[in-house]
């Protein structure tokens, strides 16, 4: 410990009466030739003081049974945040795979089924090609619009999404009874 750290430690033991009648001298001594401790230790007993003469708070008899509550209010509140994020994570999950399906049949994977080939390989080969389109589309969108536009109807629809998300949970935990109530067992 540094100079400071010993010294302080030391006048936080006297303070709480815990120091030993020789870690009382050593304070003391030390106290006589440094004046930087001196000051701190004159700042310690005037703050002692006034705690000592502070009036006691007393607590309410039920101050536990109010915050059990308290706590339990709180988990309850953070495990509906987890499921709304879990929700709107699963929303934009699915917005994202439909839009990429939906564009895979209008770009025609469909006719990709070709029977020598079998359905799981047409199926590998179509989401490929279905995905390199979606990527050449989109590049072709941004440099068309420009990035800046691009990134605003973007995050526009992201905000939709989220609204619509936060909509449908804001009824179902309105109007289903129990439907987003987490029971909290001790």
């Amino acid at each position: 410990m540094t100079h400071g750290a010993n010294y302080t430690v030391l006048m936080s033991l006297v303070l709480d009466g815990e120091a030993s009648p020789e870690q009382r001298e050593q304070l003391q001594a030390h106290l006589r030739s440094c004046r930087s401790c001196a000051a701190t230790w004159q700042r310690w007993q005037e703050l002692d003081g006034r705690f000592a003469q502070a009036p006691a708070v007393a607590l309410p008899r039920d101050f536990a049974a109010q915050m059990a509550v308290a706590l339990d209010r709180r988990q309850a509140e953070m495990a509906e945040q987890r499921l709304l994020r879990s929700a709107a994570i699963l929303t934009v999950s699915v917005v994202m795979a439909a839009a990429a399906a939906i564009y895979a049949i209008l770009n025609g994977w469909h006719l990709a089924l070709i029977a020598g080939d079998g359905p799981v390989a047409a199926l590998w080969t179509s989401a490929w090609s279905a995905a390199g389109s979606l990527w050449r589309a989109a590049a072709d969108l941004v440099m068309a619009v420009g990035a800046p536009a691009f990134a605003a109807a973007l995050g526009g629809l992201l905000t939709l999404t989220f609204l619509l998300a936060m909509a449908w949970y804001w009824v179902v935990a309105r109007y289903v009874p129990g439907a987003l109530r987490v029971e909290i067992s001790p």
